[in-house]
């Protein structure tokens, strides 16, 4: 699937090194859903390209949801932005979008 941007080593270095400190929770999941902050999802519910950012695990016992940026360049139409309370289950890596791996 495809890279939103390519990490350079050093880039890879420090994703491992948050990783391996990460709690064991959250650890579990971006195995569970492989998620990898350079690669591009598709959001299930509503169709964008997107790219993952950040975790949030409520203290109330809900579901734990990432935080993804929905990049205008994978969206036309859109600006760049965050969007909040993702549920991992809604997120499937993709290939980048025609238009933009094709111009």
């Amino acid at each position: 699937m495809a890279n939103y941007q390519q990490p350079t080593p050093a880039m890879k270095q420090q994703w491992a090194s948050w990783l391996s400190k990460a709690p064991k929770k959250l650890r579990l999941l971006f195995k569970q859903y492989k998620l990898d902050p350079f690669k591009l999802y598709l959001q299930k519910s509503t169709g964008k390209h997107v790219a993952f950012y950040a975790m949030h695990d409520p203290q109330n016992g809900d579901d734990v949801c990432a935080v993804v940026i929905v990049m205008a360049k994978y969206n036309p139409g859109e600006v760049d932005h965050r969007a909040f309370g993702v549920r991992l289950t809604d997120l499937v890596e993709c290939e980048l979008p025609e238009e933009v791996a094709n111009p």
